[in-house]
């Protein structure tokens, strides 16, 4: 049976030539082109950290073996040493200490058959001496250990007695300058013995204070005298006591110091 086409036979034609044009047209023939990359950005070059800049890709590298290695950065959190720096005082203490004495004590004998015997001279003149080591951490402050006897007589009898101690002594007006920096206070404290016997005989003792307890103040000027000796005047205050013993002793004499810095 023969096929009945709805268009007209020149309206077919047309159509075919018109896809035949299409099909062979150079323009359609070819893919259209990929759209082009745009470049990547530049990247700035990078820097070690010396701040010099990285060699180019491709550029050759060479490794100096005799360069010395770069310094870490420095930590912010940690504190440098300073060295402690002396001006007056510092490092090894040895010192002497000695001058007039003036005491006054009163006590009793040891056996408890005679406490209701006291013996109580007066005021009583005589000396003070003693001498420690110690060391230096500053131009304010030192510390020291030594040892110190005394003796005085009144009314026949003779108040003697002789102890260690542990003391610090102290320049705080050392940052004023000056004279300030060599003025200075002490406190010391200790142990010892002390008694009271009739001065023509020993073995007669009207009092004694064995293992007392010592406090001393004392204030003193020390200059330069030369090198690294210092050395002045120095006043003393010491209290003696025990149970049955009591003793106040005032010095008034001088002290000599060697400093082993600056």
């Amino acid at each position: 049976m023969p096929r009945i086409s709805l268009l007209p036979r020149a309206w077919r034609e047309l159509l075919a030539l018109s896809s035949v044009a299409l099909l062979t047209s150079p323009a359609l023939a070819q893919e259209p082109p990929a759209p082009e990359k745009a470049p990547p950005p530049a990247e700035a070059p990078a820097t070690g950290a010396t701040g010099a800049e990285a060699p180019a890709a491709g550029a050759s590298e060479t490794l100096d073996l005799t360069a010395p290695p770069p310094a870490p950065p420095a930590d912010p959190n940690e504190n440098p040493y300073i060295p402690v720096t002396y001006e007056r005082r510092g490092g090894l203490v040895l010192g002497v200490h000695g001058g007039l004495a003036l005491t006054s004590a009163s006590g009793t004998r040891v056996k408890f058959s005679l406490r209701d015997q006291t013996a109580e001279p007066g005021l009583a003149a005589g000396y003070a001496a003693g001498g420690w080591i110690g060391g230096s951490f500053t131009d304010w402050f030192t510390f020291r250990v030594g040892g110190s006897t005394s003796s005085a007589t009144k009314s026949g009898l003779r108040i003697s007695g002789s102890e260690v101690f542990f003391g610090v002594d102290v320049w705080p007006l050392v940052s004023r300058g000056g004279v300030f920096r060599d003025l200075g206070l002490g406190l010391d404290f200790g142990t010892g013995s002390a008694s009271i016997v009739n001065a023509s005989d020993d073995l007669d003792i009207r009092a004694q204070g064995g293992g007392f307890s010592m406090v001393r103040l004392s204030a003193f000027y020390e200059p330069t005298l030369f090198w690294k000796i210092h050395g002045g005047p120095a006043l003393s205050y010491e209290r003696r006591s025990t149970e049955i013993y009591t003793e106040h002793l005032t010095t008034l004499g001088a002290r000599i110091v060697f400093y082993g810095g600056p």
